[in-house]
């Protein structure tokens, strides 16, 4: 007989439990390559018990989806709440970058291994999660350069317009890592920032430039 969780906030923990197992295994093995079996194993459970949480693959991968969804809008909020000026606040979304990358590089390339057939169960879905994420994103950003501007620390820039930018040039440097088409080790992600900063935010230019 399978033994469930009795009280609502037990269940909540074991399906929470079963949602970080199998994100760090479709992270780290793949959509394909990691099974039912493999998850119920990591998380300590029989296969009738995740079966009872989670009906099917594709569903527990959403559902593995939208729970680290949550903890990066969690981070967000707590980074926008952070008493410190918009340039820290900026330069910590840019080293956020690198960790992105290794927490998520591996989930995203998961995708690719889905057929067009399992896919197309889950698109709306993903591209959901994936709007969610770059609306909380981009108020964040919006936010943070709304302040600069006011404190002088930013050019006078459309906030909103600057944001949509650095999103877009934050996706393209992960994009290019993601398919391979160069390493975006700790160095690039200080040039990177450092164009961002320098490049595109700074009232004045930095000491030493003409």
């Amino acid at each position: 007989m399978v033994k469930i969780a009795i009280t609502e906030s037990e269940k909540e923990a074991k399906a929470n439990k079963i949602k970080m197992v199998a994100l760090d295994l479709f992270a780290n093995r793949g959509y394909h390559q990691t099974t039912m079996s493999d998850i119920a194993t990591v998380a300590g459970m029989g296969r009738g018990t995740l079966y009872w949480y989670f009906p099917a693959k594709e569903k527990l991968f959403i559902a593995a989806l939208y729970h680290e969804l949550e903890q990066m809008l969690t981070e967000s909020k707590a980074l926008a709440a952070k008493k410190l000026s918009p340039l820290d606040k900026l330069s910590l979304v840019m080293e956020e970058l690198p960790r992105l990358l290794a927490k998520h590089g591996n989930l995203v390339r998961s995708l690719f291994q889905m057929g067009s057939e399992e896919y197309n169960k889950i698109q709306q879905q993903i591209e959901t999660a994936w709007q969610q994420l770059n609306r909380q994103d981009h108020s964040l950003l919006t936010e943070i350069i709304k302040e600069g501007i006011a404190q002088n620390v930013f050019r006078p820039v459309d906030p909103a317009k600057a944001a949509a930018t650095l999103i877009a040039f934050i996706d393209g440097l992960f994009y290019h890592w993601l398919f391979g088409f160069s390493q975006l080790e700790s160095g690039g992600v200080e040039v990177a920032r450092d164009i961002i900063l320098q490049g595109l935010l700074y009232l004045d230019k930095p000491a030493g430039n003409k």
